[in-house]
């Protein structure tokens, strides 16, 4: 169990400048008991899993955050959004 409980005891949610998707980190819980990092679209329903992790390793969920905002920038999709 976790301390907290509920589906993500933790959710952090990264959006880039342009708000057309958001980024949703969400910690073990009840729904999943690995890290998972989450593409989300503009309207809020989630989209694509970007990364699983069975401990949490930031510098990973960094180097994903760095690549959405920088293809966002550019008008491009991020490589890991599969239509």
């Amino acid at each position: 169990g976790s301390e907290f409980g509920g589906f993500f005891p933790v959710q952090v949610r990264f959006t880039p400048a342009h708000e057309r998707f958001h980024l949703a980190l969400c910690s073990p819980g009840d729904v999943s008991q690995v890290w998972v990092l989450v593409l989300v679209n503009a309207g809020g329903e989630p989209f694509a899993v970007v990364q699983v992790q069975r401990r949490f390793a930031p510098e990973a969920v960094s180097h994903s955050l760095a690549l959405a905002a920088s293809l966002g920038t550019k008008g491009k999709k991020p490589e890991f959004a599969h239509e």
